[in-house]
């Protein structure tokens, strides 16, 4: 309304049609840039750039929330026993992770609703999930790791929990079809990323290479796999297309390299629009979260979102609003 109050103060005297007329098109003109600025306030807000993640700062591990526009840091959980490992919800709105709040000798898996600030617990200290868990695509299941190596298929309620493959950090395909993790399958202590169909039926090794390969991540659109090797003799990030679970070509073939620093770069997790990657690098007082561009033709300086002293590891990006 000021906008508009401005526009009339320097309107010209002219005669009562003219006036009208003048008016009038102020009048347009005003709700034209009115509307422009509220779609984009409102493209501003939905878009999301909030990252978790698990930090040690306080003196014990917590969860985190990074809003990158606004550069604030909030804890989210606060707690006295370390939590660990945050996830989002395909949806954004909650956040899974590990807590040891109930017993130091097991992790459980509790839910945080972004909305109400209300906890649940899901599991109840039978078993001791490592890494952390992995939502389905809609949002009904998780693929954790209920023990040493051992890959599992599981609803929220936890009511039904079913073995799927031995292996470590799983990720889910964007499709539902597929979960990609990483194991040393051949017995030879070497590592590499597999994809096997959630039925058990289909097994692909992305990787295939004689050094290790760890840590994979699905992009949003599923074309591409994030994931660590020490192939260049430090590990660093890589990215690799999924065109052989659709194509007669060689996944392997589009290896391409995204980092290259002395130092131990780790945890690559994506940003909903698949643009950039969140990593963990070892720095000499702890460990920091930076962030690479992902479509750029060369490999480009990461820019650091989360410093130390201290822990920061597990970035999770939160998805699209």
């Amino acid at each position: 309304m000021r906008a508009l109050q401005n526009i009339l103060a320097v309107t010209p005297a002219r005669s009562p049609a003219l006036h009208l007329v003048w008016l009038r098109l102020s009048l347009f003109v005003w709700l034209l840039t009115a509307t422009a600025t509220c779609l984009l306030t409102q493209a501003v807000a939905t878009r999301s750039d909030q990252v978790a993640f698990a930090s040690d700062r306080s003196g014990n591990w917590d969860i985190y929330l990074l809003d990158l526009a606004k550069g604030i840091t909030h804890n989210l959980t606060a707690h006295p026993a370390d939590d660990r490992a945050p996830a989002w919800s395909p949806d954004g709105r909650r956040l899974a992770f590990l807590s040891y709040r109930q017993t130091n000798a097991f992790a459980d898996i509790y839910i945080l609703d972004m909305r109400t600030g209300t906890l649940q617990r899901i599991t109840t200290g039978q078993h001791n999930d490592y890494r952390r868990v992995v939502w389905s695509p809609d949002g009904q299941d998780f693929v954790h790791t209920p023990g040493y190596g051992a890959i599992h298929i599981m609803d929220i309620n936890a009511q039904a929990d079913r073995p799927l493959s031995y292996g470590f950090g799983p990720s889910w395909s964007p499709d539902g079809t597929y979960i990609v993790y990483y194991a040393n399958q051949r017995g030879d202590l070497n590592s590499d990323i597999y994809a096997l169909s959630v039925d058990g039926r289909e097994l692909v090794n992305f990787t295939a290479h004689g050094a290790n390969d760890w840590s994979p991540a699905w992009s949003p659109d599923g074309a591409h796999i994030a994931f660590v090797s020490n192939r260049g003799g430090n590990a660093d990030i890589y990215t690799l297309s999924t065109i052989c679970l659709t194509a007669d070509q060689p996944c392997a073939d589009s290896t391409r390299r995204l980092t290259d620093h002395p130092r131990t770069d780790t945890s690559p997790a994506w940003s909903p629009d698949g643009q950039r990657l969140a990593f963990v690098a070892a720095q000499a007082d702890g460990s920091s979260i930076y962030m690479i561009d992902t479509t750029a033709d060369h490999i480009s300086e990461p820019q650091r979102l989360v410093g130390g002293p201290g822990e920061n590891r597990a970035p999770a990006w939160r998805p699209q609003r």
